[in-house]
């Protein structure tokens, strides 16, 4: 069952209010279990550059069945390198693009882009939490 609207919702208002704890202004995503956009949310102030790295980071993960921090470890692996230019520049491994699971069933990416890798890492992880 894919996540509903409504519930991507309360994952984005998790990762809001703790990026407020950290005060930085993210993008945030929420997709489904390909990584096709189901909610996103760009904090007041947000930068433009994470619009486009927020998409990227959830095709990503939910292509590899991996969290973005684990992906950084394959990004200059050759079978990585093809697989990103066979897709046009959707691809990108990085901290902030977080597995949504039920069970043993990934459903979903909760993605955070605009502070530091770990700061993305944090935020992405409080929505999750909320999906759990």
């Amino acid at each position: 069952m894919p996540i509903p609207l409504a519930q991507a919702q309360q994952l984005l208002a998790a990762a809001h209010a703790k990026a407020e704890t950290i005060g930085r202004r993210f993008t945030l995503l929420v997709a489904d279990e390909n990584g096709n956009l189901i909610a996103l949310h760009r904090m007041d102030g947000g930068g433009v550059v994470a619009l486009n790295v927020a998409p990227a980071m959830a095709f990503t993960t939910a292509a590899f069945r991996r969290n973005g921090a684990d992906l950084m470890q394959l990004q200059e692996l050759p079978f990585f390198k093809t697989f990103a230019s066979l897709n046009g520049g959707r691809v990108l491994a990085g901290k902030g693009a977080v597995l949504l699971r039920r069970g043993d069933q990934i459903v979903g990416v909760m993605v955070a882009a605009g502070g530091s890798e770990e700061q993305d890492e944090e935020v992405a992880k409080a929505g999750a939490a909320a999906f759990a």
